[in-house]
């Protein structure tokens, strides 16, 4: 560290490691000759070669991949670069990154990238998505091309498919019996409803305390944002809260899951409590 600056200020891991091409990322530099002072950032990435996740360190000196009219200049000019990362392993494998700087010094975001960006590979999601998995690995290599409508397109369409799927699975968890019938109804009635929009109206204000956050109904929440974003919202927009969507969702499903095997697990044990009670003498 020189000069009360980081490289890693900028160049983080979340940019470098998760960003797609394209995806504004803000930055607050002042002054484009600070960036000079920063030299190492290390990142966690796949290495080809190792065939394990490694750590890359930046195979250059920063100072050396810019522009010599812009050594000690504090003039704001549009910069374009390259990142080289190899394996520290296996001293082999590389990886790249194109890097487009604005003209005014305050957003930045990835031209290129080698290997490309990898959609990511969630086993245990896969499983819980089943047949809908397809969608949403759609919804990320929209992502990872900067089609951010696209990618609302499909992260809806999960919802729209699984959502009496869910709701089915809520319902388990669901313990008054006014409530349950009440809930009852209204899943019945969006079994004979074709439109998604009708079925998810029916069902979304019927989710269980333990699936709201601060008495936000996710499902309604995620949906209505999807559905907004697909009528009026900019590419850019979409591209910016695509990964925020995706997450919802995924955090959404693996509540509902967990959520259910816990009571599952809980209802066996008091049985299990019941059982030996009842066999005492």
């Amino acid at each position: 560290m020189r000069g009360g600056f980081k490289f890693v200020d900028i160049f983080d891991k979340e940019f470098l490691e998760d960003y797609p091409l394209y995806k504004k990322y803000d930055i607050t530099l002042e002054d484009i000759p600070k960036m000079l002072l920063w030299n190492q950032v290390s990142i966690n990435e796949y290495c080809n070669h190792c065939k394990t996740n490694e750590t890359f360190n930046l195979k250059a000196n920063y100072d050396q991949m810019l522009p010599s009219f812009m050594k000690g200049s504090s003039q704001s000019s549009i910069l374009n670069f390259t990142l080289y990362f190899k394996c520290q392993s296996c001293h082999q494998f590389e990886r790249i990154y194109s890097i487009h700087l604005d003209e005014e010094n305050k957003i930045m975001f990835k031209t290129g990238q080698y290997p490309q960006w990898e959609v990511e590979s969630n086993k245990k999601l896969k499983k819980t998505l089943g047949k809908h998995y397809s969608n949403y690995n759609k919804g990320l290599i929209c992502e990872a091309n900067s089609y951010g409508i696209g990618a609302y397109a499909y992260y809806r369409r999960i919802i729209e498919e699984i959502i009496v799927e869910l709701i089915e699975k809520i319902e388990e968890m669901i313990d008054d019996d006014e409530d349950k019938q009440v809930y009852h109804e209204a899943l019945e009635k969006s079994k004979h409803s074709k439109n998604a929009t009708e079925k998810i109206s029916l069902v979304m204000d019927l989710l269980p305390a333990s699936l709201r956050l601060d008495g936000i109904n996710p499902l309604k929440t995620i949906y209505d944002e999807l559905s907004e974003g697909l009528h009026g919202a900019k590419e850019v927009e979409c591209l910016n809260s695509a990964e925020i969507m995706r997450k919802c969702i995924v955090f959404l499903i693996e509540q509902i899951d967990l959520q259910l095997s816990k009571k599952q697990v809980f209802t066996k044990d008091i049985k299990a409590l019941l059982d030996k009670k009842a066999r005492r003498p």
